[in-house]
């Protein structure tokens, strides 16, 4: 952390300690006075603030779900959960969904609503339960039904499971909620709960990396965890006598890609509620025998 965010970290804690006004007041009083003295010093651009209320409205990029934590707990260090509800309850769900039956990706400014929509299996699951929950503007039913209809039910390396390539998306709902034991009428159907399909698509992540279809080198039991992440293309590198294409950050999943040997060993570690049997040889493998440290 920068020594100027520090000291504004600690010009709020002796602020709310000092005066007892309300955290939100001091909070906005030391964003001002910070934001004045950058502007004076030339530290941050006015085209940085002119920003600021862009990136606010957009509640719904993929940023608002992996802030998500750092949100809830700066509202538990400075007692903001009034300020918190008070934002959540202010969010309109239903405008959201731009006159459509699922929820878009999000709105800006300048264009607009974006035209993608949050369909098909993936982290959005937490969106959806937020959104059903609002006490002020709630999604519809229809609209978590809306969204259950683009689910893709498959059967892969002896699995069946709802389908998400990438690992990730099998996981980030679960850092919030404890699923197990809880089914919707698509999971119902299923006769499992969304924990229980984290758990089958870990399995599956093991075994497309045993069979390692398109040949990695280093691929295997204890070496799996392909997700969206970074990666060390953009390159075209011949390999082994093999021309690959690497990419930067992507979208990588199993079993159908996009997949560039790029493997996320954070994602084997968080898959550890889910099937340690498998997860704890493989972060073994990762520290003792390839020097991941």
């Amino acid at each position: 952390m920068e020594w100027s965010g520090l000291a504004l970290l600690i010009l709020v804690g002796l602020g709310i300690i000092s005066t007892g006004l309300p955290a939100a007041f001091i909070l906005i009083a030391v964003a001002s006075i910070g934001a004045l003295l950058g502007l004076a010093t030339n530290t941050i651009p006015l085209s940085l603030l002119g920003a600021l209320p862009g990136r606010l409205i957009n509640l719904f990029d993929n940023d608002l779900l992996q802030a998500l934590p750092i949100y809830v707990t700066m509202g538990l260090l400075l007692g903001r959960l009034p300020v918190a509800d008070a934002l959540y309850r202010s969010a309109d769900w239903q405008w959201a969904q731009n006159r459509g039956a699922t929820v878009t990706h999000g709105w800006k400014p300048e264009s607009g609503f974006l035209k993608y929509r949050w369909e098909g299996y993936d982290e959005a699951m937490l969106l959806y339960i937020l959104g059903l929950g609002s006490p002020t503007h709630p999604l519809p039913e229809s609209c978590y039904a809306a969204w259950t209809s683009t689910y893709r039910w498959e059967h892969c390396y002896g699995h069946e499971y709802l389908y998400a390539g990438p690992l990730f998306t099998h996981q980030l709902s679960h850092v919030w909620i404890d699923f197990r034991g809880i089914q919707d009428a698509f999971m119902r159907v299923k006769g499992i709960d969304y924990f229980e399909n984290s758990r089958r698509a870990t399995y599956v992540q093991q075994q497309y990396a045993m069979d390692n279809p398109l040949k990695f080198v280093g691929y295997g039991r204890h070496c799996w965890g392909i997700t969206a992440s970074d990666g060390p293309g953009p390159a075209t590198i011949k390999v082994s006598g093999i021309e690959r294409q690497f990419f930067d950050y992507l979208g990588r999943g199993v079993p159908y890609g996009p997949d560039d040997g790029t493997i996320a060993p954070w994602a084997v570690a968080t898959s550890l509620p889910f099937a340690p049997d498998i997860v704890r040889p493989a972060i073994d493998y990762f520290i003792n025998q390839i020097k991941l440290y």
